[in-house]
């Protein structure tokens, strides 16, 4: 029985499923370029060794990590988290790139995590942006045997582990791109011999057993 077929309403289907498609399409292509301005994994920068998995909740994600040396042989390395889920998050995790990577060209030598999340937080309130960014940053000194970190807002807190034991790295601070003159959690501690650091974003809590 046809006599409620509306040809116009088949053609509306018809065009949304193209639409869906094509923003699908453009979805996956703008992954495949978030993807490929993440570090390789896994990854060795003067004798430390890097790696990290990525699961988006959608196509792309607002979760992103970089690791590089420094202009006087330090390693920087950061996790950042930009509120929001989807394109936008993704598009800032690109400016996020180009920012940090300008940061030892812009900084110079010897500056400190705080210096880096300042810079970082003046640079995003320049762009008006409406998301804000969480980041837990660190800086590993081999010759000194010391990382500096620092916590802009990012939770939860990254852990220690050595010598069969985790000790959590302090929480605290207030995100990027939303205060003038933020406050930051900055601190220093000495590296044992081996060790290991571990970084989440908060998607972790979403997969955990929430009882």
């Amino acid at each position: 029985n046809f006599r409620n077929f509306d040809p116009s309403s088949a053609h509306m289907e018809e065009e949304t499923g193209l639409k869906f498609r094509r923003l699908h399409r453009d979805h996956l292509a703008g992954f495949r370029v978030q993807r490929s301005l993440l570090p390789d994994s896994p990854s060795e920068i003067k004798e430390i060794k890097f790696e990290h998995r990525l699961f988006p909740s959608l196509i792309m994600s607002g979760d992103f990590i970089d690791n590089f040396e420094l202009l006087d042989g330090r390693v920087l390395f950061y996790i950042a988290d930009v509120s929001g889920h989807g394109a936008s998050g993704a598009l800032i995790t690109a400016l996020l790139k180009g920012l940090s990577r300008r940061v030892k060209y812009e900084l110079g030598k010897h500056f400190s995590a705080a210096e880096v999340l300042r810079w970082i937080n003046f640079e995003l309130l320049q762009c008006h942006l409406e998301p804000h960014v969480s980041m837990f940053l660190g800086i590993v000194d081999q010759n000194g045997c010391s990382l500096e970190y620092g916590n802009a807002g990012h939770f939860p807190g990254g852990i220690l582990c050595f010598d069969g034991k985790a000790k959590f790295l302090k929480t605290g601070g207030q995100p990027l791109g939303l205060f003038t003159e933020p406050f930051f959690e900055v601190t220093q501690i000495d590296l044992p011999e081996d060790y290991s650091i571990v970084l989440f974003s908060d998607g972790v809590l979403e997969v955990l057993p929430q009882q």
